[in-house]
């Protein structure tokens, strides 16, 4: 009997069991075919959940980004509803069932540590170190503005110690400064006034004014450029293209690409971009992406749309062209961007956060391979700081200041000179050959011009 009441219990588990599988088969099919691509901290859950069924009416305005998404994929409301979050559920629904959106990133930044942040389409924010690594970690703490506003993209200022991202409400936010880390990703979010009505965000250095100006997408997909660091200033229209674009990238030789309405890659005809249109002589790439981001090697990664799947999937190019088309990781040959490095740290963040030439820490030569550059970058930066204490610690100023910790250091400093300059004197009196020796010692003045003997090279 009792073996009878255990066959019966496992025959039930085992059709229990059956039905979840039956009815999670498009889990299922999402976790076979996007195995590279896992989650680590998320409490397991790889489901975007409806958030914003309660939303009022204009909270969230529609912009050229979402007509543009609503227009190329109109026959297939998955890939709209996976895309934006800000969809409620009876917007989404199939036979009046609600569609499972999972997530996936829609927009990638890189850190000046090479640690790659990526935008979900939850409008949170996930990290990983590489991106062919398989595991995300995320979502950070305090990735939403106003603890609600879901992202649309991130980037950093240009000191590179902070984030700045613009919400689906199309305000601009900026991370509060972080003492406890190299760039600020998880203090509060503060908006950013004069910033408004906009979908993307970068900069471009003035030399005229000396300053980063902001450059930005707006709503209806104009280029504009701001008439100071400080976008309450106003801004101007920045390009004479009349095409609405979604997002602006620069590449590594100075030419300036962008995103249009139909999610297609495109580059402007020549370097002086502001009076330049798309160029005629090539063609957009034919792949759809939403974000793309480059690699030491000079090729792309992108965030490739998959409309059948509903979703989007991070691939990468095998030629360092932007129309090479993207492959999946699993059939690239060319992953492993060490074994041709062409472009630096500092080149990848510049190609998505602008161009500009104001110190900060995007402009140390820990993001540079030249070693000579990085020294002489090293000198002027140690000059600069020096000029600056100078003034500010008794000259040209009327500051009553010492440092008495810095005259024990000159005075500890002068008894080893006077040490090494004695020991030097001794060597010199018994070494046959002293001459070189004192030649030598003349040119790193250890000694002094009237200790030497007085000698006749004639003789």
């Amino acid at each position: 009997m009792r073996k009878k009441q255990k066959l019966i219990i496992q025959f039930i588990f085992l059709v229990i069991i059956i039905t979840l599988i039956l009815y999670n088969e498009e889990i299922l099919y999402y976790i076979k075919y996007n195995n590279f691509e896992g989650y680590d901290n998320l409490s397991r859950e790889v489901v975007v959940r409806y958030e914003y069924n309660m939303e009022t009416e204009g909270k969230y305005p529609e912009t050229i980004y979402e007509k543009s998404i609503l227009n190329v994929f109109s026959n297939f409301n998955g890939m709209i509803c996976n895309l934006l979050p800000i969809r409620k559920e009876n917007q989404c629904l199939i036979n009046n069932i609600p569609i499972v959106k999972y997530k996936f990133p829609v927009h990638i930044i890189k850190l000046i540590d090479g640690t790659h942040l990526a935008v979900f389409n939850d409008g949170r924010i996930y990290k990983k170190r590489l991106l062919t690594d398989k595991m995300w970690q995320g979502p950070l703490k305090k990735s939403l503005p106003e603890r609600e506003v879901p992202l649309r993209m991130i980037t950093l200022n240009p000191e590179g110690n902070k984030l700045i991202g613009i919400g689906f409400d199309n305000k601009t936010y900026i991370k509060l400064h972080d003492p406890n880390s190299l760039v600020a990703i998880e203090t509060d979010w503060k908006y950013i006034s004069g910033l408004d009505d906009i979908i993307w965000v970068g900069f471009i250095f003035d030399p005229n004014i000396n300053q980063n100006k902001w450059l930005t997408i707006t709503i209806d997909g104009r280029i504009q450029l701001s008439n100071s660091e400080n976008p309450i200033e106003g801004f101007i229209d920045a390009s004479i293209i009349k095409e609405p674009v979604l997002k602006l990238y620069f590449d590594p030789e100075g030419f300036m690409m962008a995103i249009d309405t139909r999610l297609q890659l495109r580059t402007f005809e020549n370097k002086d971009w502001m009076i330049s249109e798309f160029s005629k002589k090539y063609p957009a790439n034919p792949i759809p992406v939403n974000d793309i981001i480059y690699d030491y090697d000079q090729m792309l990664f992108g965030v490739v749309f998959l409309p059948k799947m509903s979703q989007c999937e991070i691939m990468k190019q095998e030629e360092p062209a932007f129309m090479s088309t993207f492959v999946p990781f699993e059939l690239n040959s060319f992953l492993d961007s060490r074994l041709n490095k062409r472009i630096t740290d500092r080149i990848i963040i510049k190609s998505k956060l602008g161009i500009f030439t104001k110190s900060g820490l995007l402009e140390e030569e820990s993001l540079d391979n030249d070693i000579n550059i990085a020294y002489q970058r090293q000198q002027l930066m140690d000059k600069k700081r020096l000029r600056g204490f100078c003034l500010k610690r008794g000259i040209q100023t009327d500051v009553n200041f010492r440092n008495y910790k810095m005259d024990k250091v000159i005075d500890e400093n002068e008894k080893k000179i006077d040490k090494l300059e004695n020991v030097i004197k001794e060597l010199i009196k018994f070494d046959p050959d002293n001459k070189k020796i004192q030649n030598s010692a003349i040119g790193i003045n250890f000694i002094k011009d009237d200790d030497l003997p007085n000698f006749d090279d004639t003789k």
